[in-house]
């Protein structure tokens, strides 16, 4: 098959410059046909590929820390949370109970302090959070109910 007189080939060489590199092949061909032209470049791998291989390990050792504190400061606010609810709930039904003239409900872990006075009674109920059993003296919770004394009123028991 004779030559197309209107094609015409060119090959771009291209070296590296690290030392470390071996000249390579052509890295991209460019045909021109009819005024046409088409240019062809065979995938090659970055050239600061080398100086990426321990980013993964960096950045998951950068993040790390930042995760794990993050779902201690999510489980802690459960704690708290859920000490929080348990305190009122006992300051509440002690509170209820003991207006009526019933003794006080058992309160697990939380501590109560009744008080009667001028017709009204008021429970105070403290609880100190733990963390796998382990209490934390630093962080408590508390609160307090106050109910009408329906003994002192004169009310049906």
């Amino acid at each position: 098959m004779p030559a197309d007189p209107d094609m015409r080939v060119g090959v771009f060489l291209r070296t590296s410059l690290h030392p470390r590199t071996l000249p390579r092949a052509p890295i991209s061909a460019t045909v021109t046909r009819n005024n046409e032209t088409v240019t062809h470049m065979p995938h090659q791998p970055p050239h600061n590929a080398h100086r990426e291989t321990g980013s993964v390990t960096a950045e998951f050792a950068v993040l790390l820390p930042a995760v794990v504190l993050l779902i201690l400061i999510v489980l802690a606010a459960a704690l708290i949370s859920r000490a929080d609810i348990s305190v009122h709930t006992a300051a509440r039904t002690t509170a209820r109970a003991v207006s009526v003239g019933l003794d006080p409900p058992a309160t697990p872990h939380t501590t109560t302090h009744i008080t009667r006075h001028g017709g009204w009674v008021t429970v105070h109920a403290q609880r100190h959070i733990t963390f796998a059993g382990i209490p934390l003296p630093a962080l408590s919770v508390d609160a307090t109910a106050t109910t009408l004394d329906e003994v002192a009123l004169g009310a049906p028991q």
